[in-house]
């Protein structure tokens, strides 16, 4: 429409009759009840007027105010311009003098005429709108006029997203039709849930249906639900009484179907179920809901996916979504359907170890795999060498193998940094990357290591790096029965795991090594009572005075106490409540463990991050009492909280308080942070993940306290505080 042509268009002003009507209805103020409490509005009869036109096609709409006609204003507020055959529609803004494209239901009038619901029109005016738009019914002016704006604007939505839709909609023709054999391959592989449906009989059933089989099969002593084996097909199988069975739905499980595509290939997801009716258990019902159709190149490099859902909370569609990351963590593992595959490997699938891969794990998700192997090429080497083990872990630790494995293109053996004998070993033991780790460490010592002793250690989650502070006094096979030997003697003190052994060997040897011990003989390295001989340093540790203390940690970490004098500038901050100290010095940070009991005072691994700068012990007191011990709290360069603790390593239930002042705080720190402190934060926020991981990974427990049983990398997530 031409703006300058709408304009020429005869003005339309109000009548005196609706002038009159106006008058008659005036708005007024009245109280409204709205959910039990009383609000004042204005409200009239009639909330708008309308007069029309019609001039070369284009329907003119004026509307008007009714307080501005109840005081014998006649000019209109806005004016509706619409042109059917072309199926537009522009507002214009008489007050304003611009143009508007919204709707009537999204123009913007005047608050105090909002609650006028009626639409004034006249009778030659609404029959003039009616014949415009070519209805017969008796409708009011303003509904067929907002009806067609929207009519307009649905059309012009459906066209975008008709345009957004096109392109996926050519690509997923390429989905073939589903493999003639799919129904029963879903019902025998992809839900491994499979049953033997016996009738009780006194002196116990001696046959029973088999949903597997399909057929009678010889039982003995069957139960419900337990588990067993069906005798003519080996399947594993449940035991289920006929007479208590009704209703019964399987489990979901995913379940992958590969199928040729232009680009190289799709893999279609699945979720699949059975369902059995009661008395119906030879005719069960199968369910598969297909998910995600991801389209891959012939060498596996992913070129798009598609999830069914809801489109632009309108119609359910396959809507075009992101492909697979190797950052998912826990990725949904299924069955593969096998046949469809032989033709791709011909194809280009071949270049991926997919298929090895899955002739030794039968449960998988392919799609992640392929993720994961465009992250980590090497996979592919890995998977063809018959080691599902080190598949699994490069799946779930991809990050790990990334720096693992340096050498691309060469030899596996070149890669892994082993040779063909120990390659051998790895396969037969079925073995992943700590034995690895461990054959690596033998070629680097020259001393064998059987693998017996490789898979206790790796069963402990022992690596050669975990006992690096013993290696220059025994050998792996020494520390080996030495350790186990402890076990032993430690049982009747109470159960100690593995690796809560190895770091009181380690304790105890720096313990030692404070109070000048000879660990080169084999008395004090390879103490015969291992427990007991830390139990006495530890006490002879806590009898020795705080100043001496902080001269042995002075000299083992030269820059910490520097560090703790540059705290104060950045981190002191004080409210009416709550006041941040940093220490002055490490006597000050061993007087602060010692009088909330925690492990700060012992642990030298705080020390250590500070004297690199990963992280920073401080203070929290109340500023009532800034002198006694409250809170302490280790934090990274820019404030992040890792840790905040009371006395015995506790919180207590005042720490919610506590919290709201740090917020406060860590945005006044934020202030005063410098491009240097913001690179170190980066590089103590990678390394807490890492170690989080790592954690997680080892299953780190709390032993004692009020946090005994608790996963420490949980305890230390619920304490984390980002800074913003």
């Amino acid at each position: 429409m031409n703006k300058k042509n709408l304009m020429a268009m005869p003005h339309l002003r109000a009548t005196p009759s609706m002038l009159r009507i106006a008058k008659e209805n005036p708005p007024k103020k009245e109280l409204i009840d709205r959910w039990g409490w009383k609000q004042e509005q204005v409200t009239c009869k009639y909330g708008i007027y309308l007069r029309c036109s019609v001039k070369d096609g284009i329907l003119k709409v004026a509307m008007f105010q009714p307080g501005v006609m109840c005081l014998g204003g006649r000019e209109p507020l806005f004016e509706v311009y619409v042109d059917k055959a072309n199926d537009s529609f522009l507002t214009y803004d008489t007050v304003n003098q611009k143009w508007r494209t919204a709707k009537l239901d999204r123009i913007e009038w005047p608050e105090t005429y909002a609650y006028g619901t009626g639409k004034w029109t006249s009778g030659a005016d609404n029959k003039l709108v009616l014949d415009y738009f070519g209805y017969q019914a008796n409708i009011d002016a303003y509904s067929v006029l907002l009806y067609f704006q929207r009519e307009v604007r649905e059309k012009a939505l459906q066209a975008r997203y008709a345009r957004e839709t096109a392109a996926w909609d050519k690509a997923l023709k390429q989905i073939r039709p589903l493999p003639k054999d799919w129904s029963r391959w879903v019902d025998k592989v992809g839900i491994p849930e499979q049953f033997i449906y016996y009738e009780y009989r006194r002196g116990g059933a001696k046959t029973g249906y088999c949903s597997y089989c399909e057929k009678d099969v010889p039982i003995r002593e069957p139960r419900h639900n337990k588990a067993g084996q069906c005798p003519c097909c080996r399947h594993e199988v449940t035991f289920k009484s006929i007479g208590r069975v009704g209703f019964m739905d399987t489990k979901n499980y995913e379940v992958y179907l590969f199928q040729r595509a232009d680009c190289g290939f799709v893999i279609r997801t699945f979720t699949a179920w059975r369902r059995q009716l009661r008395g119906e258990y030879k005719t069960p019902h199968i369910f598969w809901r297909e998910e995600r159709r991801a389209f891959f190149s012939a060498k596996g490099k992913p070129v798009s996916a598609y999830n069914w859902g809801v489109y632009k909370q309108t119609v359910l569609r396959w809507v075009k979504g992101g492909v697979c990351s190797s950052s998912l963590w826990y990725p949904a593992t299924g069955r593969v359907y096998g046949k469809t595959l032989p033709d791709l490997t011909k194809r280009g699938l071949s270049y991926t170890g997919l298929l090895e891969y899955l002739r030794d794990s039968k449960v998988i998700c392919p799609e992640y795999y392929l993720a994961v192997l465009n992250r980590v090429p090497q996979l592919e080497q890995i998977a063809k060498a018959s080691l599902p083990a080190m598949v699994n872990e490069c799946l779930h630790e991809s990050y790990n193998y990334q720096n693992l494995l340096q050498n691309s293109g060469g030899s596996l053996t070149k890669m892994l940094g082993i040779n063909s004998q120990e390659l051998k070993r790895l396969r037969n033991c079925g073995a992943g990357l700590d034995f690895l780790k461990w054959l690596r460490f033998e070629r680097d010592i020259e001393q064998p290591i059987p693998d017996n002793v490789i898979d206790w250690f790796c069963k402990n989650h022992l690596l050669p790096d975990n006992l690096k502070f013993i290696w220059t006094r025994m050998n792996p096979m020494q520390v080996f029965n030495y350790v186990r030997t402890q076990m032993e003697k430690g049982k009747e003190k109470g159960n100690m795991d593995v690796r809560t052994m190895v770091t009181t060997w380690k304790d105890y040897l720096s313990m030692a090594a404070k109070f000048h011990y000879d660990l080169n003989d084999e008395i004090i390295y390879r103490a015969s009572d291992l427990r007991m001989r830390h139990d006495e340093l530890v006490l002879k540790c806590q009898s020795k005075s705080r100043a001496v203390r902080a001269g042995e940690l002075m000299l083992r970490f030269p820059h910490a106490e520097e560090v703790c004098k540059t705290l104060g500038k950045k981190f002191n901050y004080a409210d009416g409540d709550y006041k941040v100290i940093a220490p002055r010095s490490l006597e000050d940070i061993l007087t602060e463990g010692d009088a909330l009991h925690h492990c700060i005072a012992s642990s030298d691994r705080y020390m250590e991050r500070m004297e690199r700068q990963e992280s920073y012990i401080l203070f929290l007191r109340k500023a009532s009492k800034p002198q006694i011990p409250y809170y302490t709290m280790e934090v990274e360069p820019n404030g992040t909280v890792r840790q905040l603790r009371t006395e015995y390593d506790r919180q207590n239930k005042d720490i919610d308080q506590a919290r709201e002042f740090l917020k406060g705080w860590q945005a006044v720190v934020s202030e005063r942070l410098t491009e240097g402190d913001r690179e170190k934060a980066k590089q103590s926020r990678d390394l807490r993940e890492l170690e989080f991981v790592q954690m997680r990974k080892d299953q780190v427990t709390i032993r004692n306290g009020d946090l005994a049983g608790r996963l420490l990398v949980d305890v230390l997530t619920a304490d984390l505080m980002e800074a913003a």
